[in-house]
Order: C-alpha cells, then structure tokens, then sequence
C-alpha cells in the first residue's frame, strides 16, 4: 500500500480543515500578544488555503475565570484541547473538559472552579559561610537555617539529602511517603513521581495527616507508629517492599521539628536493615525531602545550633532573610538586626535593618535537595542601599573589630572549599555515604504525635512570595 501526502487532493484537504479550525478564531493576528510566536500561524502558512470563505457571524465565547495563574481569551480558542491533556496527564487535575455539542462546543471547568497549583529560605551558601566565620569570631556558635530544627545530626550527608537524586526517583517502583507531601512541598519531586507511577504503576504508601495527592496512593496511617509496624513487619505495606526491586522512602521535612526524630530515624534504619534492596551499592532509597533552597547546604557548612533554647535565651539575634522563625520565642530585651529584603516579618521585631539583595540581584550559590551545587548571577540590578548579603556581612565584620579575610567572592567560595567543596562543584551531584551503623542517639520509642501538615500556605512560603500581588489572589483562593 502507497501512502501520499502531497497529492493535490490531500493538500486541498489540509486546507480545508485548517479553514474549520479558523471559522470562529478572531481576526486579531496584528494585535495578539502572540504574533509571530503563534503555532496556529506557521500552521496556517503551511497548510492554509490564502483566502476563507466563511461570511457567517463568528461565535463568541465569554472568557472563564480560572484563577489568577491562567489567563483566557476564549474568542481565540480553537478547542485543540491541548490544555485539557496537560491537566490532567502533566498536571494531574481533571478540572478542565469540552462542553457541549456542535457549534456551542467550549473548553471550561465541569463545575465552577478555579485552577490553583504552581515557590523558600534564600540565603546563599557564601553568606550563610561568612556569618558563621563572623559569629565564631565574635565567641558564638549558635547558627542555623530555619527548618533544620534543633540538633540535627549534620555528620552524614545521607541524613539529609534526597539519595536517590530527582532523576532516579523514575527508577523505583514503590515510594514509601513518611511526613511529607510533596505536591505542596517540592513540585518537581511530586511530578517525577506522578510520572513514574503513571509509566510503571509504582506502588505509593503515605503515613501523615490526609492530604491531596494527584496519583494513586494508599494512606497507610498518620503517625509513625505505622512506620513502626512496618520496621516489625506487621504491616501489610512491608511485603510491599520487600518484593520491591528499588523502594524508596521519602522522609519530610517536618521531621526535623519533632522531638523523636532521632527514634523516627532508627525506625527507618531499621527498615533498610529488614529490606536490603533498600541500600544496595547501585541504589540508595532513603531520602530527605528538604523544603527550602538553603538548607542542604547550612548542614553541609555545619549550621547547627550548640543549644537547644539558643533562640529563648538570646541576647542579640542576626536575622538574615529568616521570615519564619517565631519570634513570640525572643527575650523582650533581645536586640535584633534583620538583614533580608522585601521587608518582610522579621523587619516588625527588628532594631536595626540592613538591606539585602534577593536571589535575581546577586551572585550566590545554592544546594538543591539531592546535594547538588547551582550558582546564580544578577539578573537586574539591586534596588536602593540593598547589597549583596556577604558584603554586608563583611563590613559587619570590620566595624565590629573581628574583620573577615575575604574580600570578594572568589576568596569567600575558597573558604568555603576548605569546609564542604562538593558546594564549589556546581551541576555535579557528589552522592552522600550511608552507614548503617550510626544509630543517631536519642530515645528508642516514637510519639504517638501524628505528623502535621508542613506548608500550611501553598502561595505564601517566604519574604518574595508573601509579596506578590499573584501569590495573595491564589492564597485568597484557598481559604
């Protein structure tokens, strides 16, 4: 059988699809925002007849109202449906359809909805670098990142980072979800799961409160005292990975902040002892799932507080970008310093305010959840007095007689080098060591606690999404 495309017959039929597609679109091409960037254009230049000839009225279509994330302009829609495959197969969200029949066809929602779904600590490793040198010198030993609660065991990368890397995680095929929800905590992790359940129907077991998930899962329980039955092997999901040939199990973030985390750790411990295609030398299937872009590496510089009540019995706080911490927790007579942007929380607390660079405005580097390195430069210049946040640190250091040696950033990243390199290797992911032989020390026995719900807010996680006029419509959205 011959197949031909080009007959004078076929392409006469192109066109006159391309002219069914094109009956009701607006003659809007010289205004769109569009022009020149349209598919629909290089279609119609390619396989479009040069002239139409519909006379009838066009259809108009009232725009839907989505949501302040999608924009409609419902006169130009061709019903191609492209939005409704991505989301509901990339997305994962069966909000939008076609509806009704013939000439009255529309895209919309099934009921009246809006579509909301899109976000943390910024501080850059250099700065995060000089103010620990800067307090050390000044006699204290007393810095963290919010997040990595009090104690934290900084010792073995393994305990904190995403092992299986983001890209491996298609490689499982069974996820255990400990805390952690990660279609509001880290997007791209949810969207490498949801693709690798769709494509291999992975198993997923989550233990925490009831949450909204976009994949099939079985809510296993809300507390780690299933963890504890799974360790024991009374749960039914501990065949589940035992049969499995690369499990996974995903811890949140929340664990930091909960008094038995050490015991939770020695319970999933446990289960990689019980479960040996846990931990194989090709595959390492216990992971952190971290929520914020600075908090690999404060653990990795060794940002670990000396005390458990630092913040309750402090005498001076150094607030840099640190919106989160609470600070109901602060001595009246605390004399407080806020070095940030975008004049956020911490700024109400403060005596003195010294004017930080965001993120787009300076060159930093940054660690992601499965330890890998990435650098940013400027992409607009700061506003104000705003400086880069080492530099302040740095000027800090010399009005205050302790000066720091560095003075560029070169000479801060060879500080850096000497305390944690694998920071200086950017796009490089250094994997982390495990030893099952390091029980962290604390009690034996979990809390009865359930696990609570980390990001309560979606649209408002830090000092730049708090600020943004989008972000306060989603999050009105939600309430």
């Amino acid at each position: 059988m011959k197949i031909k495309t080009d007959t004078p017959i076929a392409k006469k039929a192109r066109e006159g699809v391309m002219e069914f597609l094109l009956m009701n679109h607006p003659l809007d091409c010289p205004i769109c925002d569009q022009g020149g960037e349209c598919d629909l254009q290089d279609q119609s230049m390619a396989f479009g007849s040069d002239r139409g000839r519909f006379t009838e009225t066009k259809r108009s279509v009232v725009d839907k109202n989505l949501g302040p994330l999608v924009k409609t302009v419902m006169t130009r829609c061709i019903q191609c449906t492209r939005c409704v495959r991505f989301a509901t197969e990339i997305a994962g969200v069966q909000d939008l359809g076609m509806l009704g029949r013939g000439s009255g066809e529309e895209i919309g929602t099934y009921v009246e909805k809006l579509m909301t779904r899109v976000a943390g600590k910024l501080s850059d490793a250099e700065s995060m670098m000089l103010l620990k040198d800067f307090l050390n010198k000044m006699g204290s030993n007393n810095v963290w990142c919010e997040g990595n609660g009090k104690n934290t065991n900084a010792d073995l990368r393994s305990d904190y980072l995403l092992n299986s890397s983001i890209s491996g995680l298609e490689k499982a095929d069974c996820f255990l979800l400990v805390g952690t929800q990660p279609r509001t905590e880290a997007a791209m992790v949810n969207a490498r799961i949801r693709k690798t359940v769709r494509a291999t129907q992975a198993k997923v077991g989550y233990i925490g409160p009831p949450a909204d998930f976009n994949y099939d899962h079985d809510h296993l329980g809300t507390g780690p005292e299933t963890l504890a039955e799974i360790a024991e092997g009374r749960h039914s999901f501990s065949s589940t990975l035992s049969t499995a040939k690369n499990p996974a199990i995903i811890i949140g973030a929340g664990v930091f902040e909960r008094e038995d985390k050490d015991a939770i750790y020695s319970v999933i411990q446990s289960i990689a002892t019980k479960h040996p295609n846990l931990i194989r030398p090709d595959w390492n299937g216990v992971n952190v799932l971290l929520l914020n872009a600075a908090q690999a590496a404060a653990l990795d510089l060794g940002l670990v507080p000396e005390s458990d009540n630092s913040i309750e019995t402090a005498k001076f706080v150094y607030l840099m970008g640190a919106d989160d911490v609470d600070l109901e927790k602060l001595p009246k007579d605390a004399f407080v310093v806020y070095q940030g942007h975008h004049g956020d929380k911490g700024v109400y607390r403060a005596n003195v305010i010294l004017p930080g660079a965001a993120f787009s405005e300076k060159e930093g580097t940054y660690e992601n959840t499965e330890g890998t390195a990435q650098q940013t430069v400027p992409a607009v210049p700061t506003v104000g007095d705003a400086r880069e946040d080492w530099k302040i640190i740095r000027a800090l250091s010399e009005v205050c007689g302790v000066r720091l040696p560095y003075d560029t950033i070169s000479g801060v990243r060879s500080r850096i080098r000497t305390v944690a390199p694998n920071l200086l290797h950017v796009d490089e992911r250094e994997p982390a060591t495990f030893s099952g032989s390091v029980k962290p020390e604390g009690s034996s026995k979990v809390s009865a606690t359930p696990f609570g719900v980390t990001v309560e807010n979606f649209y408002m996680t830090d000092a730049i999404t708090r600020a943004s006029k989008i972000m306060a419509q989603c999050s009105a959205l939600l309430k």
